[in-house]
C-alpha cells in the first residue's frame, strides 16, 4: 500500500507542475500595463507607442546559457519576422550590470532593442519571472498573446508571432 500511495503523490505532483508549465507557456490574454523601456542608449520607448505591431518581450540574462544560445534565433526573428512588423525588446534582469550588458550587446552586435530593467518593474509588470528565457508575445491590440518559458528557437517565435505579421 506504502508503494501505491508514493506512487500517486508522484502523479500527482507531476501532473501540478505539467499544469503549471502549461500555464506558464499557454495564452494569457489580458491589457499589458502601461511600461517604459530604458533601452542601451539611455533613451525610453513606450510600450504603447508600439500598439499596432506585434511586441516579443524576452527577459534574458548574461549568466543564463539558454538565453545566450537563444541569441541567435532572435537575430534570425529580427531580421527575418522585423520587416513584416515585429518588435523585439530584449530586456536584461536586475542583476546584470549595465555596463556589462552593453558590452555584450556591443559585441555581439544585437540588431534588436535590449532594455535594463534597473528596479524590476518590468519584470512584475508580467507578473514576475523566475526562470529564463522567458519570452512575451505582445498583439497588436497591447493584450499579452502568449507567454513562452525556455529556449524556444526562430521557428517557435515565427510560430507564436505569426498571426500578427503582415
Amino acid at each position: 500500500m506504502p508503494a501505491r500511495k508514493s506512487l500517486i503523490v508522484v502523479s500527482l505532483i507531476g501532473l501540478l507542475g505539467l499544469a503549471g508549465l502549461l500555464a506558464w507557456t499557454g495564452r494569457h490574454p489580458g491589457p499589458v500595463p502601461a511600461l517604459q523601456f530604458t533601452l542601451l542608449d539611455g533613451s525610453r520607448i513606450d510600450l504603447a507607442a508600439l500598439r499596432g505591431r506585434p511586441v516579443l518581450v524576452t527577459f534574458w540574462s548574461l549568466s543564463c546559457p539558454p538565453c545566450l544560445e537563444e541569441v541567435p534565433e532572435l537575430r534570425r526573428a529580427h531580421e527575418a519576422l522585423g520587416p513584416r512588423g515585429l518588435e523585439i525588446i530584449a530586456v536584461a534582469m536586475t542583476y546584470d550590470p549595465p555596463t556589462a550588458v552593453l558590452d555584450y550587446a556591443t559585441r555581439e552586435n544585437l540588431p534588436y532593442r535590449v532594455a535594463f530593467d534597473l528596479d524590476g518593474n518590468i519584470a512584475r509588470a508580467f507578473g514576475g519571472v523566475a526562470q529564463l528565457p522567458r519570452s512575451i508575445v505582445i498583439g497588436p491590440d497591447g493584450a499579452v498573446a502568449a507567454s513562452l518559458l525556455g529556449k524556444v528557437g526562430f521557428e517557435g517565435l515565427k510560430d507564436a508571432v505569426q498571426q500578427f505579421l503582415h
